[in-house]
């Protein structure tokens, strides 16, 4: 069974890299491979304040996504070579908890009880994955955020 629930979140300043492409035909694979990717350069990142989590911000429609791989920094500046610095503004977020292997359903869980609790999904805003990982990129878990408005 998993929980849900509705998480206010602060402004998020992330660095990393990002790959763009059709859904059908790019996704899965290639996050996984962008995750694969990141991890290898993790430690260009001086700033990161926590390097057991990996942000994946994405944002697209049914053809077409822009999916990243990030780390959580103080700062924006110094961002190494080849990646980017983003910042995600302070927002609602209906959020659960599932694990890697079983994410499609963990999605269809967040996506009903969003329905049954009348939010509306809030189309300007960046949707997170945000995988806990160990120290060979494991992930242990993972929480989706779909962003919401009341």
């Amino acid at each position: 069974m998993y929980e849900c629930q509705l998480m206010q979140k602060d402004e998020l300043k992330l660095v990393g890299i990002s790959y763009s492409g059709p859904v059908k035909e790019c996704f899965p694979d290639e996050s996984i491979k962008l995750h694969e990717r990141f991890w290898k350069r993790r430690d260009e990142i001086a700033s990161a304040t926590h390097t057991d989590f990996i942000f994946s911000p994405y944002y697209g429609n049914d053809q077409f996504m822009t999916y990243w791989g990030c780390l959580q920094v103080d700062t924006l500046e110094g961002v190494p070579d080849g990646m980017v610095g983003l910042r995600l503004p302070s927002q609602l977020y209906a959020v659960v908890e599932g694990k890697k292997e079983t994410i499609s359903d963990a999605y269809k869980a967040l996506y009903r009880w969003i329905r049954q609790k009348h939010l509306d999904r809030e189309w300007g805003a960046s949707c997170i994955e945000l995988f806990h990982v160990d120290d060979r990129n494991h992930p242990e878990k993972v929480e989706l955020w779909i962003p919401v408005k009341k």
